[in-house]
């Protein structure tokens, strides 16, 4: 199963409701996909929001539903009890992924502070020393 093609959004996707990514701080975001899941929204209309693609906030179109195997996933978890497993999983492996990227933005910020205070010393080191700095390219 895992060599098979993943059931969430793909970069590799070339579907027309994958053409544009919304930020997940967009306007156009009011209603959160899955109560468990209050950063990810999508637009606040009569549709229910697990209708809508969670990066393009586009309605899912029956190639959407065709490229992530809905009708694959609907033979797998035939019962209501298996199929709210499976997507309180999904929900899991999606929290366990925007926390890992957040923690590596943070780290990132980190180190770029750290090397911007570096230069700044070293900037102040050779302007002690009464040298000029070199022209900025």
């Amino acid at each position: 199963m895992a060599s098979e093609t993943p059931l969430s959004p793909t970069k590799s996707h070339k579907g027309a409701s994958s053409t544009k990514v919304v930020p997940l701080d967009s306007e156009i975001r009011q209603v959160a996909i899955h109560p468990e899941l209050p950063e990810v929204k999508v637009p606040s209309t009569d549709m229910k929001p697990y209708h809508y693609h969670p990066v393009s906030c586009e309605l899912l179109s029956s190639e959407d539903l065709q490229h992530h195997k809905l009708p694959q996933l609907q033979k797998q978890y035939t019962t209501p009890e298996a199929a709210l497993k499976a997507q309180a999983e999904a929900v899991k492996e999606v929290k366990d992924k925007m926390a890992e990227a957040e923690r590596k933005t943070r780290e990132i910020n980190q180190q770029m502070e750290e090397m911007e205070k570096t230069r700044e010393i070293e900037r102040k080191i050779y302007m002690k020393q009464g040298k000029n700095l070199p022209d900025a390219v």
